[in-house]
């Protein structure tokens, strides 16, 4: 079709897709963000900013209805946008018909995905077209491309979760125009390891004797096998959450947490898998436990509901994950597996990121013990491992269950059962106010805090 002395050309460039790992190509769509064509070859604005080209499969092309005549200036606005060491070629063109800069999206299933899909998005990719002897060739590169040798060129794109994923273009070898994605790699989740401070922690009488040499029971952490493992393993199906048990995950009935609230702690493993407990007690069962002291991509608390997250933290001691990466890599591993849902943080001073620092004990909580034992009652008040061990214990079963296991419960346990007359104390027993009295009971019978130490 000619128009004010030119000819309208379909100009077809062809997009196998051919990477190894047992991928497919749903579906993929090229928006056009920028543009350069030679002077008076488009005259009816037939190529404009926001137009999009789609294609699916393996034999997936695209087709540009512009005329065909060279100009450097073309070229150089390609290489303003593009250097030669972002394209397939590794050089800057001397010369281009016209020249796209668009963002393209991959719509890819199995490999890494296994019969789930996802979604990936690969800005500033430039397609353009120049000329070679009788042929007329395609370009290819972008503004976040790294040439890798023997015409291929890498682009960097981003999973719906944001993950960083990485994408080979071969252009050149090949048909003139021909652009060959051939390969797809994902970089392995950034791992935490157990921190030093634990190591040894499964060994009778090794790690709980740098908690102030106080014997501790049981005297050594679980760690749990790769079978005892599988039995916390947390799966997605029809976009929820399923325990091991077959049941919605859902932490309404879990008892204790770092954040004083029923969630479930956590793990990601390198291959991306779930596993979470309802359970935590303190020198018996923690994060390291159910990996056995393996190195994590994740770690640290979450609410769920009906199979549905509701919030997650990195709260974990003994991993202390980058709260941002933790909460990257959660989503993403999830989303491979087909849980599109959005993980929500939490918000307020209810829980805090830990980053690197330890956890905080909630601020509100000691306001109110401190206004009791200071104000309220004119007596001393106890800081440090007895308020963070009684402050749990008054509030939680479990709580009250593991501050029995220390030298603290103890005395609380003796000033009770002596002063009060109660024999065969429970767990229960230092719940809410009695948890208070027990611990006023050993200011007043000693005076200070010294017991506690």
């Amino acid at each position: 079709m000619s128009s004010l002395g030119m000819t309208y050309r379909d100009n077809t460039v062809e997009l196998p897709f051919s990477p190894a790992g047992g991928y497919s190509l749903v579906g993929a769509s090229y928006t056009i963000t920028d543009l350069s064509i030679t002077n008076g070859q488009d005259p009816d604005h037939k190529n404009t900013v926001g137009q999009t080209k789609s294609w699916a499969g393996s034999n997936g092309s695209i087709s540009f209805q512009v005329g065909r005549k060279g100009s450097s200036a073309v070229a150089d606005w390609w290489k303003s946008k593009i250097p030669g060491s972002q394209t397939t070629f590794d050089h800057d063109p001397g010369v281009l018909n016209f020249a796209f800069i668009g963002t393209m999206t991959l719509r890819l299933r199995g490999g890494i995905l296994g019969n789930n899909e996802d979604v990936y998005t690969i800005a500033g990719v430039g397609i353009g077209q120049g000329h070679a002897g009788s042929s007329n060739n395609w370009w290819f590169g972008g503004t976040t491309g790294q040439n890798t040798g023997n015409n291929t060129v890498r682009l960097t794109g981003k999973s719906t979760s944001n993950y960083t994923a990485k994408f080979y273009f071969r252009r050149g070898g090949n048909g003139v125009n021909v652009i060959n994605l051939t390969e797809i790699n994902y970089p392995a989740f950034r791992m935490f390891g157990l921190r030093s401070e634990y190591l040894g922690e499964s060994t009778a009488d090794t790690w709980q004797k740098t908690k102030g040499g106080a014997a501790k029971c049981p005297p050594y952490v679980i760690y749990y096998n790769p079978t005892q493992s599988a039995t916390l393993k947390i799966t997605v199906r029809g976009g929820l959450l399923y325990d091991s048990a077959g049941e919605l995950f859902d932490t309404a009935g879990a008892d204790l947490s770092h954040s004083n609230i029923p969630v479930a702690i956590f793990v990601v493993d390198s291959n991306g898998n779930l596993y979470a407990s309802y359970q935590f007690k303190v020198f018996l069962f923690h994060h390291s436990t159910i990996l056995a002291g393996a190195s994590v991509a994740s770690a640290g608390e979450l609410q769920a509901s009906k199979g549905v997250i509701t919030f997650m933290s990195n709260l974990s001691g003994h991993y202390r994950p980058d709260a941002t990466v933790a909460h990257l890599q959660l989503t993403e591993a999830l989303y491979r597996q087909g849980y599109h849902k959005a993980i929500p943080l939490p918000v307020g001073d209810e829980i805090v990121a830990m980053g690197n620092s330890k956890p905080r004990i909630f601020t509100l909580a000691l306001l109110i013990v401190s206004q009791i034992m200071i104000i309220d009652y004119a007596i001393s008040y106890m800081s440090g491992t007895a308020t963070g061990v009684l402050v749990s214990s008054f509030h939680t079963s479990l709580g009250a269950e593991v501050a029995m296991y220390s030298r603290i419960s103890v005395s609380v346990n003796k000033i009770l059962g002596c002063c009060a007359g109660i024999r065969g104390i429970g767990p229960t027993d230092f719940k809410g106010l009695s948890g208070y009295k027990g611990w006023q009971g050993n200011v007043k019978l000693y005076g200070s805090a010294d017991l506690f130490r």
